[in-house]
């Protein structure tokens, strides 16, 4: 990708050297033979890097490169890098970098010198695109990326591809759980109802699994950021509310009642020809296990049950909340329901 850099060395052979290699790499390269022209170009326009020569005439590079990233303005995102003869006092003198961003060797190696300038464009590239997706996430009302784990192991082209969106070092402290198209389906069911991932989002980032995960992601679809930061929002303060007994959950009715409150939705049956594992409930949760667990609820007054086929005898049911279930996974004082008024 073409940028713009600016070369500042009064030695003419060295400067031609420099901006010919890079012009031929596409880059719109500008020269300056000291360094009050230097910082006259810098203040002028936009550079991505600018390489400054240790002994400038007028003004050498180092205090160049200083007085531009005191003063800001158009140059102070640019990157710098030093060239002299003395590399190894150049980074004694800048030891914490904080002027030079890299230094080159004079005499010059043409493939060195290059492999710097790449290496300083790439990491503009990078924090562009980390600003993009900050961003992102803050026009969604997040104001970080999101931390993030897979269900199952991910190929390496899932990594590259969703780390730029989401923060993937702490998998152990998630926001959300990415879900792709490698997983059997009977494995998410068994991390729903046998592992620890009952309180957190899933999120379907191959469009494979629709109303069954709590949200999906595109990465190009603007629509499917927000909709993950505002699932990831609510289940985080909803979890938020939740008594410690079912924020540490060993049971399937505990871990059950906990995701439907988490997650704001009723347990709806998606596919009613499901087999006894297809997660067929919401949550990727398994229609056998679901279903006799609820009922169970439903007689402990945790739970209401509503048949949604009266023609179909076997047909899986709604299960919504009672208010004793929310006031006892909160430990909020029941609130009973107003006496419908009856009518002659």
């Amino acid at each position: 990708m073409a940028a713009q850099i600016l070369i500042a060395d009064d030695d003419e052979i060295a400067r031609d050297v420099m901006a010919h290699v890079l012009s031929d790499r596409g880059h719109a390269v500008t020269v300056a033979v000291d360094g009050v022209a230097a910082l006259a170009w810098l203040r002028r326009g936009r550079f991505a890097v600018a390489v400054l020569d240790d002994h400038l005439p007028l003004i050498d590079g180092a205090t160049a490169a200083q007085r531009i990233c005191r003063d800001g303005g158009p140059a102070a995102g640019t990157r710098f890098i030093g060239v002299t003869a003395d590399p190894a006092g150049l980074e004694m003198r800048d030891a914490d970098g904080i002027v030079f961003d890299a230094i080159v060797q004079k005499p010059l190696n043409r493939a060195a010198f290059v492999e710097t300038v790449e290496t300083c464009l790439a990491a503009l590239r990078r924090a562009a695109a980390e600003r993009d997706i900050l961003a992102a996430w803050g026009r969604c009302g997040f104001e970080r990326r999101p931390r993030a784990r897979f269900a199952g192991e991910p190929g390496r082209d899932w990594t590259l591809r969703l780390g730029r969106a989401f923060d993937l070092s702490r998998p152990g402290n998630p926001d959300v759980v990415l879900v792709t198209e490698e997983v059997r389906a009977a494995e998410l069911a068994e991390l729903r109802t046998d592992g620890n991932l009952f309180t957190l989002p899933m999120v379907d980032v191959a469009g494979r699994w629709g109303r069954l995960a709590d949200a999906g992601f595109d990465i190009e679809d603007p629509a499917g950021w927000d909709e993950v930061a505002t699932v990831a929002r609510g289940f985080s303060a909803r979890r938020a509310q939740l008594a410690t007994r079912f924020l540490s959950a060993t049971t399937l009715p505990d871990k059950l009642l906990a995701y439907v409150f988490v997650s704001g939705r009723d347990l709806v049956p998606l596919d009613l020809d499901a087999d006894e594992w297809t997660p067929t409930y919401p949550g990727f949760f398994p229609i056998r296990r679901v279903r006799d667990t609820a009922e169970k609820l439903v007689h402990l007054g945790m739970m209401l049950r509503e048949s949604l086929d009266e023609d179909q005898l076997f047909a899986p049911p709604r299960f919504t909340l009672t208010p004793s279930a929310v006031a006892c996974l909160t430990g909020a004082p029941v609130v009973a329901a107003p006496a419908r008024r009856r009518y002659r």
